[in-house]
């Protein structure tokens, strides 16, 4: 028997647009607490969340990064990292 997820994942790519990461949503909206998001691209890059650290990274098929689920409502900053660039979209949490 499969085990249930009690929340729902959001997948958000990222393209190289001139050089820089950029997501293919900003801001990106997940509902508090029911949430996680996972970013994919075909490249390696790492994520930084101002105020949130529960990141893990796999190389499975392609690079992701995923998150655990946000229990506060608030906008948050992220940064990209890739090819020697970053740029810093948001995510919005939401009730």
């Amino acid at each position: 028997m499969a085990l249930r997820k009690d929340y729902s994942e959001k997948v958000v790519r990222i393209t190289l647009q001139d050089g820089i990461p950029v997501p293919e949503q900003d801001p990106i909206v997940l509902k508090k607490g029911a949430e996680q998001l996972r970013w994919s691209a075909p490249f390696e890059f790492q994520i930084t969340i101002e105020g949130y650290d529960n990141l893990k990274y796999s190389t499975s098929e392609e690079f992701h990064c995923r998150t655990g689920q946000f229990d506060q409502e608030k906008r948050y900053k992220y940064t990209i990292h890739a090819n020697g660039v970053d740029n810093d979209p948001n995510i919005d949490i939401k009730p």
